[in-house]
């Protein structure tokens, strides 16, 4: 029986295409499905596929909307309809789109690249390359992915300004002074500011459609007050406001035993009847009512003294004013307006901020303008500069280029995936490209996302963006409004948990001003898992250890429950992993991290820093030791301490030189010194005859640097750190090595691809859009790091008029000032109250990965209180915090128990985390092989002659990957015995891979039919049980190895070489092809022909390291076929 899908209806009425639409689409919800069949039915009625544009924000989204809108025409010109509902439908309109594409000669099967789905900055990109005149650029410039060094240059060019005689000399001068004439300070500061330039170039540059002046700025703080104030006067009971300035009159009148500032406050009630509509004098009074009212943590007050203006003698009215204020108790929402009356700005600016403000405004404008002859002298961009530049190339709403004219002939149709993540400037990109549009010319916009998964506001993801355009559409283009509700993802257990809990968690109502979101419930698609799915794990203080424990074991038990389960460790920040990612390892639990390890931890990465500041600094002396310490010479303390202190005021290897005199060596010191110091002189004696990257690989080399590492990982990331060595020297950008480390830093470590999907870690924002079996949240109860200063800071707030908005701005507060600035500490306390609600939804993205399980860990603080254990409030910036209202009991009832978490095996920890180890004792560097040269060092060639890869073959390729996966892991794994039992788990196995690699559901069974057929026949054949026997030797699978092939290196992979019995080395290459017919040999031939230069290269590059007979030959797996040749004979 088919299952009914409830929001069906809603699905199918979005897909209609005379109107648009604004689809909220939450987790698990098919929003990709649902945006390629928009495609395909507006493929189906446009005159050319480049009538329509679809939007993405990465890369990745792009790749996987243009694989299923495909893959759906590929089915559809192949295969018969399909039985299931939503495929069926797919199926039914890329089969209208063939047709559409027959008749107008579109041949889209042939060139899929007419179908125009693109991200956000190649749509940009392609902006600027139409328009190069008007984007500012000529020639288009190369897009950098780190824009890091050319912030650098530009704030140090506009800091140099202070000392020239151009006009804006003097406000580079007073923002120095401002800062304490603190250089590496403004340096920074100004680094931070152009990496987000977007966000306030709209706002102070020139062209800026928005007025600056003092006047329209004080307008928006006092807009802003009066705001706050009507709500608050809104909020007060009206029955206890005469009564209230009574008390509030007596408190005036008494305020001589105050402090001089309580004094001052509290006399503007002197004499008050009731509010004014005059904003100052209100504004004074509601100030000096808070104070009467409510402590400084914005409780209602329970005790008065004459400090409030109740004097000693005043009893009879002092019990009269704590009864009163008790009346006010059960307005909850009237006392935290009042407290925040507290921390609204003032009403204007002070002369002295004011210039401040101006000065920055300069200053920026100045840093920005050097960024851009930077950028124009190196001939590169940044992402952000490409963006700007096709907002200005596109001219404005009411005054629109060329360019957009004929942009807005051609686009008819736009579609915007991940909507809820659009910025202000890519939201002006999407008005303008729309401005020309009118009501019912056929022309629709469609725009889907989910503001619950909101989580970008460090990428100035504006979500309140979603919310408007909801209610008011984008320009002139109104939008239905949709919700979906099922969710296919979630078992029925998390999706109930998740509709149970974060209406509590999330915002109760939608408000864009602060980026505010309400829950919207969702139906579970399978209704039929009813167990317990999400589970809490409190820990009371804080035990870093014992969390990383649990991590472990919740990792263990889920793959002991189904081995073929996917499991994530999600965080918030890296450094929650400090203690879990050791645990792991010494677990030998493999896992594979997505940008989790920073690269310049990696102990293979330290040494080759050593190396690098030893060669560059020869006086460097803790290089040099480090270099001495490493595992290619593991000088013992005793002897470093004997190095270091020979001649304090000579260099490491001036001592080196006069190795022979040093007293107090040890015997084993002196030893492993001789083995390497003349490599170490030789090394620095070159240094300035070869690049530093040769000197740097070839001293790591030499010494046996890839000896000493444990994974093929390791190799990998020494690969990158060489890359940026050399991209840096060829850039003249290695006068400061602390630069180089810097950028080093920044890098990550290469993942383990060899530990497969089992088991995954990365952060939250990593996470979005993928699914898990279990989910493993840790850290809740830690706090993020605190938020960097800014030179300025600004918000939009919503006006009056609906459609408009207000600008704040503040500047940084100066160096040692006492007063708090209160506009900028107002801006800063609105950005809190959205990262809160963005905390929340942090939650909601996490738990909504889950399929079946999801874990919650984290720690709060507990003290003892009269004897009694109490437990501390969370950090309020912690995601325990957010999800305290649901998970407050827990921790109550976990506070006296004694939980006995599972430890670590004690034997295991006992053992060195360490991916890198000593030479043994003897170790020499081999022989280089015989035939090899030194050649002009060059870029490598992937050797991938007659590989073909076309959108056609896609499943095919998916298929053979799979094949090739199972047969290396079928030798590692099981060391070539055939059991039968074995053969038939790589039934699911092979489904969950082919999933994984993205093979479309609609051809999955058949795909694992053939791959698992494939398998079968190979490890059951004569064939394949003579090919993976254990009695060959020299046995290698997926071989990756480099040779000198013409004289150029190149990368070679090997699915599977041995030597035989008879001594006899084989080179086999796996073909996942398969013929129909009867010319079975004519085919199998003809892949000869094919491939036979390719296994050719194999034999030469493996005929250097031995003097064995080598035969070639061709596998055909799904045929369990055959075709072999000798080498020799050719040769």
């Amino acid at each position: 029986m088919m299952r009914v899908v409830a929001d069906q209806v809603v699905r199918d009425e979005v897909l209609n295409p005379q109107h648009s639409y604004i689809v909220q689409a939450p987790a698990g919800s098919g929003k990709t499905g649902l945006i390629t069949q928009r495609f395909l039915v507006l493929l189906a009625m446009v005159q050319e596929p480049e009538e329509i544009i679809a939007i993405t924000f990465t890369r990745k989204a792009a790749g996987e909307m243009r694989q299923r809108i495909f893959q759906a025409l590929q089915s559809a010109s192949v295969d018969s309809e399909p039985a299931e509902a939503h495929d069926k439908k797919t199926w039914q309109l890329a089969r209208t789109v063939l047709q559409q594409s027959q008749r107008c000669g579109w041949d889209l099967l042939q060139q899929p690249q007419r179908l125009m789905i693109q991200t956000i900055d190649s749509l940009c990109a392609s902006i600027v390359r139409q328009m190069p005149l008007l984007s500012g650029f000529g020639s288009v410039p190369v897009i950098c992915e780190d824009a890091e060094e050319f912030y650098q240059q530009a704030a140090l060019r506009t800091i140099a300004d202070f000392e020239s005689r151009d006009p804006w000399s003097e406000d580079v001068c007073y923002l120095l002074t401002y800062l304490d004439n603190n250089k590496r300070r403004m340096q920074e500061l100004l680094i931070n500011m152009l990496g987000k330039r977007d966000q306030w170039l709209r706002h102070i540059s020139i062209e800026s459609d928005r007025e600056l002046d003092r006047a329209s700025l004080e307008e928006a703080l006092m807009a802003e007050v009066d705001t706050h104030l009507h709500k608050l006067k809104q909020h007060l009971p009206s029955e206890l406001e005469q009564e209230l300035f009574r008390f509030a009159r007596f408190a005036a009148d008494n305020r001589g035993g105050s402090k001089p500032a309580t004094s001052a406050l509290l006399a503007c009630l002197q004499g008050v009847a009731g509010f004014t509509q005059n904003l100052e004098e209100d504004y004074s009074v509601w100030r000096a009512l808070a104070f009467l009212l409510l402590t400084g943590q914005g409780t209602w007050r329970k005790q008065v003294t004459k400090a409030n203006g109740f004097p000693a003698d005043k009893k009879e009215t002092k019990l009269e004013f704590k009864d009163f204020i008790i009346q006010f108790s059960e307005h909850d929402t009237f006392r935290e307006l009042l407290h925040a009356v507290t921390t609204l700005p003032a009403l204007g600016y002070q002369d002295d901020d004011w210039h401040t403000l101006q000065t920055l405004f300069q200053v920026l404008r100045l840093a920005d303008a050097h960024l851009r002859i930077v950028f124009q002298e190196r001939g590169m961009i940044d992402f952000v500069g490409m963006s700007l530049a096709a907002n200005h190339a596109l001219g404005k709403v009411d005054e629109p280029s060329d360019l957009l004219l004929a942009l807005d002939y051609r686009m008819q149709h736009i579609l915007v995936d991940e909507y809820q993540d659009t910025s202000f400037n890519q939201y002006s990109l999407l008005e303008k490209l729309t401005a020309g549009w009118q009501p019912d010319d056929g022309r629709t916009l469609f725009l889907v996302g989910d503001p619950m998964q909101s989580i970008y506001r460090f990428r100035e993801a504006e979500v309140g963006l979603f919310l408007q355009t909801k209610t008011q559409g984008i320009g002139s283009v109104a939008l239905n409004s949709r919700e979906l509700s099922v969710n296919f993802r979630s078992s029925c257990s998390v999706v109930d948990w998740v509709n149970q809990h974060f209406p509590s968690i999330l915002a109760v109502e939608d408000d864009f001003s602060v980026g505010a979101v309400s829950y919207l419930p969702s139906i579970a698609y399978d209704q039929s898992d009813m167990e317990q799915a999400v589970f809490i794990h409190p820990f009371i203080n804080r035990d870093d250890e014992g969390e990383a424990a649990l991590v472990v074991d919740l990792v263990q038990r889920a793959a002991q429950e189904n081995p073929l389960s996917t499991t994530a460790i999600l965080v918030r920040n890296r450094s929650h992993l400090l203690s879990i990612i050791p645990a792991l390892h010494h677990a030998g639990l493999r896992f594979r991290a997505l940008d989790i390890e920073s690269l310049g931890q990696r102990p293979v990465i330290r040494d080759l820093l050593a190396i690098t500041r030893s060669l560059l600094l020869p006086a460097d002396r803790i290089a040099w030791l480090a270099v001495l310490r490493a595992p290619w010479c593991g000088l013992s303390l005793h002897d470093m301490h004997v190095l270091a202190n020979q001649n304090r005021y000579q260099t490491i290897p001036f001592v080196l030189q006069q190795l022979d005199s040093v007293e107090g060596l040890s015997t084993d010191g002196r030893r492993r010194l001789g083995q390497i110091v003349d490599l170490l002189l030789m090394a620095q004696r070159e240094r300035m005859r070869i690049s530093l990257r040769r000197a740097v690989e070839g001293l790591w080399l030499a010494l046996g640097g890839p000896a000493t590492v444990a994974q093929q990982k390791d190799l990998e990331d020494t690969e990158v750190f060489f890359y940026l060595l050399e991209q840096m020297e060829e850039a003249r950008a290695l006068d400061d090595v602390a630069v180089f480390e810097e950028k080093v830093g920044r890098l990550f470590s290469s993942p383990d691809v060899g530990a497969g999907d089992a088991l995954q870690i990365m952060t939250l924002h990593k996470s979005k859009g993928l699914e898990f079996d279990t989910v493993i949240i840790p850290g809740l109860g830690r706090p993020p790091r605190s938020s960097e200063s800014r030179l300025l800071y600004w918000m939009e707030r919503p006006a009056d008029d609906v459609t408009g908005s207000h600008l704040l701005m503040g500047p940084m507060e100066r160096f040692a000032r006492r007063d708090k600035d209160t506009i900028k500490e107002y801006i800063k306390a609105l950005e809190g109250e959205k990262m809160q609600h963005e905390f929340a939804r942090f939650v909601y993205v996490a738990v909504t990965r889950a399929k079946y399980r999801v874990h919650l860990l984290g720690h709060i603080k507990a003290s003892n209180k009269d004897g009694d254990r109490v437990l501390s409030a969370p950090p309020k910036a912690s995601l325990l915090a957010t999800l305290w209202p649901v998970l407050e009991q827990d921790y109550i009832a976990a506070l006296d128990q004694q939980i006995a978490w599972p430890l670590v095996n004690e034997d295991i920890m006992e053992r060195p985390l360490c991916s890198i180890s000593r030479h043994a004792e003897g170790w020499v560097l081999p022989e280089p092989l015989p035939g090899l040269s030194i050649h002009k060092q060059q870029d490598l060639e992937v050797d991938n002659v007659a590989v073909e890869f076309s959108w056609a073959s896609e499943n095919a390729r998916i298929s053979g990957t799979v094949i090739h996966r199972l047969l290396q892991d079928f030798v590692i794994n099981e060391g070539g015995l055939i059991q039968q039992d074995k053969i038939k788990q790589y039934n699911s196995i092979a489904r969950v891979l082919l999933a994984r690699e993205g093979m479309p559901s609609l051809y999955l069974d058949n795909a694992v039919e053939r791959v698992v057929g494939a398998l079968v026949k190979t490890l059951t054949s004569t064939r394949g049980r003579w090919m993976f026997s254990d009695k060959h030797r020299d046995i290698h699978a997926e071989y990756a190895l480099v040779s000198l092939l013409q004289d150029r290196p190149a990368r070679l992979v090997i699915d599977r070489t041995f030597i035989d019995e008879q001594g006899v080395r084989w080179i086999i290459d796996y073909k996942t092809g398969s013929h129909v017919g009867h010319d079975v040999d004519v085919f199998i031939e003809r892949e000869k022909e094919r491939y036979q230069a390719q296994l050719n290269r194999y034999a030469r590059a493996m005929a250097v390291l031995g003097d064995e007979e080598i035969m070639l030959a061709l596998y055909f797996p799904v045929m369990d076929e055959w075709v072999e040749w000798d080498w020799g004979a050719l040769v």
